[in-house]
């Protein structure tokens, strides 16, 4: 859909303007001043303690009053000097193609170099055994991850929230609830590369990778653990629910299903176009999705139970981890702040923090407490 929509922009613009060469220095012009815009209102409003590239606050600040139409004018008579005449135009337009060009042979030749490398040093030894034993009991196994949901008493003593009726619940059930429980790591794609390898990293690799190796070793330990071709090899299928989070979307999978994420690639870029007027639009749209994804994961996990066994079922839900889309829904506040599934200050102060986790994770035991 947004490749459609480039085009038909193109298309239009085109018409208007009456040049194809005109046309693109001018969308390539708007481009720039879109990535560009809000690092410089950050450096000039005095932003640039707060975390990321550009404003995690989208609020209109006093000092864009000057800056907006100052940056518009600067870009318009930019395109003036360089469409003056046919071989400025004809100049400019080269020059940007062949900038496009290296802009897309870089992540290409990457991945050339890292394909001629190959993957020696990144291979985990296997769990399976030469002679597999006879297993009759083979029930279904459920690993549903709910991303940066805290301890009992952390949450009281943090949050002010109380989840004994989740426990409570889950006691009733059978469920052992470890209330001394501490992650293996403090980022997901380590915690969940670890736990679904049996290992601490980067111990449970056969050869340790090395430093620029390191991300793509853990991303395919999580993508193809060992502990799921295990199961597989007892006759287990694996059956994951797509999170939107690239890196826990599993390949082992015998069934992924899918639900209404986000472009992972895509959102990222629409969050850096921070030009007024266009930036809130884009923030609240990009939230919204996010919501309908968690909406989407949260019913669809009831109707895993239904498949045929023996099955892994690995869901992985990014509740109650920021950002917040199960709260301040009502009042209109998803288009201002930046998008990002990234942690941080830029969510407000410590009682909006509080205030915002609270209502999210309060939904996500509402979900828990019917899913099990």
């Amino acid at each position: 859909a947004l490749s459609l929509g480039w085009i038909v922009t193109l298309l239009v613009l085109s018409f208007v303007i009456g040049n194809m060469q005109s046309t693109s220095i001018l969308i390539a012009i708007v481009s720039l001043l879109a990535v560009f815009y809000g690092p410089l209102v950050k450096v000039l409003a005095g932003d640039i303690s707060s975390d990321g590239y550009g404003l995690s606050d989208l609020s209109f600040r006093g000092i864009e009053w000057l800056i907006a139409p100052l940056c518009f004018l600067a870009l318009f008579y930019l395109y003036r000097f360089l469409t003056v005449n046919s071989a400025r135009r004809a100049s400019t337009s080269n020059f940007l193609s062949l900038f496009a060009v290296m802009l897309l042979s870089m992540p290409l030749l990457t991945l050339a170099i890292h394909g001629l490398r190959g993957e020696p040093t990144l291979k985990i030894p296997s769990l399976i055994p030469a002679e597999l034993p006879e297993v009759i009991d083979k029930p279904d196994i459920y690993y549903i991850i709910v991303d940066g949901y805290g301890r009992s008493d952390v949450l009281k003593s943090l949050y002010e929230y109380d989840n004994s009726a989740l426990i409570g619940r889950m006691k009733e059930l059978g469920f052992y609830v470890a209330d001394q429980a501490r992650a293996n790591y403090p980022l997901t794609i380590l915690s969940l590369a670890s736990t679904l390898n049996s290992c601490f990293l980067p111990e449970c690799f056969s050869i340790k990778p090395t430093a620029q190796d390191r991300n793509s070793a853990v991303i395919r330990a999580l993508k193809r653990p060992r502990i799921l071709r295990l199961l597989k090899a007892f006759g287990y299928s694996i059956v994951s629910l797509q999170s939107g989070y690239f890196p826990a979307e599993l390949e082992i999978s015998n069934k992924a299903i899918d639900t209404q994420h986000l472009n992972a690639a895509l959102a990222p870029v629409l969050s850096l176009w921070q030009l007024p007027l266009i930036r809130n639009f884009i923030s609240q749209n990009l939230h919204f999705a996010h919501q309908e994804m968690v909406l989407d994961s949260f019913e669809k996990v009831s109707q895993l139970s239904g498949l045929p066994g023996p099955k892994f079922v690995f869901v992985h839900l990014l509740v109650p981890h920021p950002p917040f889309v199960l709260s301040g829904v009502s009042t209109g506040m998803l288009g201002q702040k930046s998008y990002s599934l990234g942690d941080g200050d830029h969510y407000g102060d410590h009682a909006q923090y509080r205030a915002d986790y609270r209502e999210q994770i309060t939904k996500v035991s509402e979900f828990l407490l019917e899913a099990i």
